[in-house]
């Protein structure tokens, strides 16, 4: 559930306390230009190790103190206010890196690899004492702004059901000034396990989750918000996937067939599409079909990667080639 901050007033949760890898994603909207948005540290005292995110000036700064020196990535513009930023740390060996919206990596590396022991609650917004924050954020104040999403390694933190404690925090209206795009409807879920509505998932079975929503479709239809999730294949050098589709009439862009690496979108990623009325297979290279999907007949499809080739195979007549160790994209028809 979104969480609205106001100046100096923090929320803290629990989280795991030693890391050699940190990854974590924020979703952030602000309304002041300076806060402290992320704070964690060993003890309570000015003298600790630590890891912070903030503003200033409108610019994300990650700070890392392991007894050695702090050690700071920026990024390189201001955020707009009361606009919505995901922002992305990673700590992998020596190197700290830092993603903003669609804009990065920001990099820096460290002198060794370390490990984070972090004992004290992990605060968002600000913290119950300034006056204890290690020298290098003196001067800091709390965040006023939203934050709707914090993911620490592949897990996502509920923030308001893993609080330890909270002061002056209040849920957000996440849709107002936020325009949804392709029609699409904005809803607060005002209580947990409500966000299904008539009609989000066509004629699959909706099923309210604690974050929100999921779609179930029937094997033989999908819809515009549909889906079918299978078990993930393992990770081998050779795929072979087939299966016969038949679309509906007009033949319109959608999503066929998708694994990732990450839930968030991050790393590498299979698809299969509909795009422009065309069969698109990416696995990371793209293979696009010459000849348009045919509307209400069954199509017959094949995508294989053996070693360094991939190839997409349609009615067991149409190839298409490429090869990973390829400089270019180029599709080969035979």
């Amino acid at each position: 559930m979104p969480c609205n901050h106001d100046l100096e007033e923090p929320v803290n949760i629990q989280w795991r306390r030693e890391y050699a890898a940190l990854p974590a994603d924020a979703r952030s909207n602000q309304v002041n230009n300076q806060g402290l948005i992320l704070y964690n540290s060993q003890n309570a005292g000015r003298t600790t190790d630590f890891l912070a995110l903030q503003l200033l000036d409108g610019i994300p700064e990650f700070i890392l103190e392991t007894g050695n020196g702090p050690v700071s990535v920026k990024g390189d513009r201001p955020l707009a206010l009361n606009e919505w930023y995901t922002i992305r740390l990673i700590k992998l060996g020596t190197k700290v890196t830092m993603y903003v919206e669609n804009f990065g990596p920001f990099e820096v590396d460290t002198p060794e690899n370390w490990i984070l022991e972090l004992q004290q609650p992990l605060y968002i917004g600000g913290v119950p004492d300034y006056n204890q924050l290690p020298e290098q954020l003196a001067g800091a104040t709390g965040f006023a702004g939203c934050v709707s999403m914090l993911v620490l390694g592949r897990e996502e933190k509920n923030i308001m059901m893993s609080r330890l404690d909270q002061y002056r925090v209040e849920t957000c209206d996440t849709c107002a000034g936020n325009t949804c795009q392709n029609g699409g409807i904005c809803q607060n879920c005002e209580r947990r396990g409500e966000a299904c509505r008539a009609g989000l998932c066509g004629t699959g079975r909706c099923t309210n989750t604690a974050d929100g929503y999921k779609c179930a479709c029937p094997v033989t239809h999908t819809g515009r918000n549909a889906y079918a999730a299978l078990k993930p294949p393992d990770a081998v050098r050779y795929l072979s996937v087939s299966m016969k589709i038949k679309a509906s009439a007009p033949v319109t862009d959608g999503i066929i067939m998708y694994c990732a690496e990450s839930p968030r979108g991050h790393g590498g990623f299979t698809s299969l599409v509909v795009r422009n009325g065309h069969l698109e297979f990416r696995k990371p290279v793209v293979l696009v079909s010459k000849t348009p999907l045919a509307a209400n007949d069954w199509t017959d499809v094949q995508v294989t990667r053996s070693g360094a080739d991939v190839s997409l195979i349609i009615n067991l007549v149409h190839k298409y080639n490429e090869s990973l160790d390829s400089t270019r994209v180029s599709h080969h028809e035979h």
